[in-house]
C-alpha cells in the first residue's frame, strides 16, 4: 500500500546519504590539498577511466581546463597504456575506478608508477591494487544495494562528490 512506497522512498534516498556521509567521514583535507598542489604544478594531467565512470572523468577534466589547467581526459584502454609508458614526472594521472580492479587502469598504474609520474586514484574499495601505485588515494564507501542487477551500473555518486570536493578546493586556493 502507500506507507510501503514512502517507506520504500526513505530507502532510497537514504543510501545516498549514506555513500555520502561515507565519503565524507573517509577524507582527509591533507589528501584534498596536496591532490590540488599537485593540480597546479603539474605540466600535464591526465584523467583516466573506463566504463560510466568515464561521464565523471570527462566532467572533471573539462571542469580542470575551466580553471586554465591543462588536462586530458583518455578513456581508451590502447591510448592510456601507451601514453602512461611515456609520461614525465611533472605530469599528473588521476585515475576514477569504482572498484579500482579495471586492468587497463591498473596496467597503466603500473607504467606511470615505473616513471615515477604523480598518481591519484579515486574509487570506492579499500582492496583496489591502484592503490599500491598512487601518491594520493581518496577512497569512498559504495552502497552494497545495486539497483539494476545485471548490469554494472552502481551509483558513481562516490567518485562524483570526490571530483566536485577537488574542484571546490581548487577553485578556493585559485581565489585566494
Amino acid at each position: 500500500g502507500k506507507y510501503d512506497d514512502v517507506a520504500g522512498m526513505v530507502d532510497i534516498m537514504n543510501k545516498s546519504l549514506e555513500e555520502i556521509k561515507g565519503l565524507i567521514e573517509r577524507l582527509s583535507g591533507t589528501d584534498i590539498l596536496n591532490i590540488t598542489k599537485m593540480l597546479t604544478t603539474a605540466k600535464k594531467v591526465y584523467i583516466l577511466g573506463r566504463g560510466l565512470t568515464e561521464y565523471v572523468g570527462e566532467e572533471f577534466s573539462f571542469k580542470l581546463q575551466l580553471l586554465d589547467i591543462d588536462a586530458m581526459f583518455i578513456g581508451d584502454p590502447n591510448i592510456m597504456r601507451e601514453k602512461a609508458k611515456r609520461l614525465g614526472t611533472e605530469d599528473i594521472i588521476i585515475i576514477f575506478s569504482l572498484m579500482g580492479q579495471t586492468k587497463e587502469l591498473v596496467e597503466s598504474a603500473e607504467y606511470a608508477s615505473e616513471r615515477n609520474v604523480q598518481i591519484v586514484t579515486c574509487c570506492c574499495s579499500d582492496t583496489s591494487p591502484l592503490l599500491k601505485y598512487s601518491n594520493v588515494s581518496l577512497v569512498g564507501m559504495r552502497h552494497k544495494h545495486v539497483a539494476i542487477q545485471d548490469y554494472e551500473v552502481s551509483s558513481r555518486l562516490p567518485l562524483q562528490m570526490m571530483s566536485r570536493i577537488i574542484i571546490d578546493a581548487l577553485v578556493m586556493n585559485v581565489k585566494e
